[in-house]
């Protein structure tokens, strides 16, 4: 009898094995929006590359907006809180979601944000190693974009903490 279950067993895990999805790598270039020629240079690849674009940046409108018409993931690249000042691109943002915003301050630049990055159907964050580590702050966040936005979220693992 055990013999039996255990072949049923095998037969099982093999099934389920063969019945699961192909494996599939993501990539996303971010820091989208500040270097106009880098940008244009981005949009030239295949449309299978994603582009994630930090809101408020000088090219980043026009950037995500032509991104979207050639049928390419466009994400929002979130400022949030740093562990440590930034430096490098978009590093003066003043803006950006803190440990310490409120779940309205945060629902409002969501959607000011969004508004900067034209067809985005998700959000990764730009530095962000402070907030993402912190549990209340995220989840606020998470429900904002599940619940109002229906974004998902890629974490871009600033920290082993997040």
């Amino acid at each position: 009898m055990n013999r039996l279950l255990m072949c049923l067993f095998a037969l099982s895990v093999t099934a389920t094995a063969a019945a699961a999805p192909t494996p599939r790598i993501a990539i996303i270039i971010d820091d989208i929006g500040y270097r106009w020629a880098d940008d244009q240079a981005v949009l030239d690849l295949p449309r299978q590359i994603a582009v994630s674009v930090i809101p408020d940046s000088p090219h980043g409108t026009h950037v995500a907006a032509r991104a979207a018409q050639q049928e390419r993931e466009v994400l929002l690249h979130l400022p949030m809180q740093a562990l440590q000042d930034a430096t490098g691109v978009g590093a003066s943002l003043k803006n950006g979601l803190q440990v310490t915003t409120s779940e309205r301050d945060l629902r409002r630049y969501l959607a000011h944000a969004l508004q900067q990055v034209p067809g985005a159907i998700g959000i990764n964050n730009h530095r962000g190693s402070r907030l993402t580590q912190h549990t209340g702050a995220m989840r606020v966040l998470m429900r904002a974009l599940a619940c109002q936005r229906n974004l998902y979220f890629i974490d871009s693992y600033t920290t082993a903490e997040s």
